[in-house]
């Protein structure tokens, strides 16, 4: 399987037809007299103690449709449908819009006991987690011991300790750290959209036109090093370049996490292609519009979470640096080269995003 199809499904890379086909819009789709009947299905967050209306909501916003006039107007023939028994340990569930004439062809059977059984076992599975990590490490007591220790760098070891990373207790807990403005962190996060879509879309697909007028619209060289500028200028089928983007997909996260996607993991698994449609669809910028509008649409992350999370991967980036040098400071099957890379992709957006002023190419990443 391609890396393009792993990222975009099968769908990106069926063969055109001999036909040329059109792009039909919304909006002419809401005006044709052969509207489909399933509109829209897909994986939802289910707003746990919320309303029908909240997860509406939620379903509209994982369909990437934000504009309430637009939203109005679909519902005068469509109606969510819930698959509530297909929840997941994430609270998603499956919904879809169904044209109003024909919900009761596909209203799913929806047994409620499962939906609620699901739901309070992983409500406990949660409850578990954060007690678990309430208990407090046996080595963390020599991190207590340090004079200059915070109760955030307590809590991040405590984290780490639990997880099998093993920090140096010798860290400095103080750095001089200002978080930079949103537009610049949706900037960064756009400027990796524009370079994925520049490598992994065929030309035949997404005009090269069109992405360069997204990236000077909304001056997103200036969020780019020179390596990711010189990708604009050379082969979009250039495969060294495709080879190397997927770490691209690591700096996303971190990025993408600020405005309301779920937050990094820390294990050093790789993301899934998958993983990064979801973020390009829902949590990055239309190619046609003004990121400067767009971040308007997106409530941030509270900047003591984001310093909160910094400081959680620089200690992890010191385990993994330790690991490097041989030493078993890392969780049993962690490899500290590919593993450890994913954190450090990780920990250059996160230290970036807090690094106000600083270019990314010159962001401080040492341990």
């Amino acid at each position: 399987m391609s890396f393009l199809k792993k990222l975009f499904g099968s769908k990106a890379t069926k063969e055109k037809s001999q036909e040329s086909t059109k792009t039909v819009t919304l909006e002419e789709v809401l005006a044709s007299n052969e509207k489909p009947e399933i509109l829209f299905r897909s994986k939802v967050t289910v707003a746990i103690g919320g309303d029908k209306s909240d997860n509406d909501n939620n379903a509209f916003i994982t369909m990437g449709l934000r504009d309430e006039n637009l939203k109005s107007q679909v519902l005068e023939h469509y109606v969510w449908q819930s698959f509530g028994e297909d929840i997941d340990e994430n609270f998603k569930c499956t919904m879809q819009l169904v044209r109003i004439d024909v919900q009761d062809q596909f209203k799913p059977e929806v047994s409620a006991e499962v939906v609620a059984e699901k739901l309070f076992k992983a409500i406990g599975e949660m409850d578990s987690e954060e007690e678990e990590e309430m208990e407090e490490h046996p080595d963390l007591e020599k991190f207590k011991k340090v004079p200059w220790m915070t109760d955030m760098r307590l809590q991040n070891v405590s984290i780490c300790l639990h997880n099998g990373f093993r920090p140096s207790n010798a860290l400095p807990t103080e750095f001089e750290r200002e978080l930079r403005p949103a537009v610049e962190i949706a900037k960064r996060l756009n400027a990796i959209k524009a370079l994925i879509l520049w490598l992994m879309i065929p030309e035949e697909q997404l005009e090269s036109a069109k992405i360069l007028n997204f990236v000077e619209k909304n001056g997103l060289r200036d969020f780019m090093d020179e390596g990711e500028k010189a990708i604009l200028n050379n082969s979009r089928t250039d495969e060294d370049a495709r080879n190397a983007i997927g770490w691209k997909f690591e700096n996303a996260w971190p990025l993408a996490w600020y405005f309301g996607y779920k937050k990094p993991s820390i294990t050093g698994e790789m993301m899934p292609g998958e993983q990064m449609q979801e973020i390009l669809m829902d949590f990055t910028c239309p190619l046609d519009a003004d990121i400067n509008e767009w971040i308007k649409e997106y409530e941030i992350l509270p900047e003591e979470d984001l310093m909160q999370m910094t400081d959680l991967f620089y200690c992890l980036h010191n385990a993994v640096r330790s690991a490097q040098m041989g030493r078993q400071t890392v969780p049993n099957g962690f490899d500290p080269m590919g593993n450890g890379g994913v954190i450090h992709e990780r920990r250059h957006s996160l230290t970036w995003m807090v690094s106000k002023g600083t270019n990314w190419e010159d962001t401080d990443l040492s341990t």
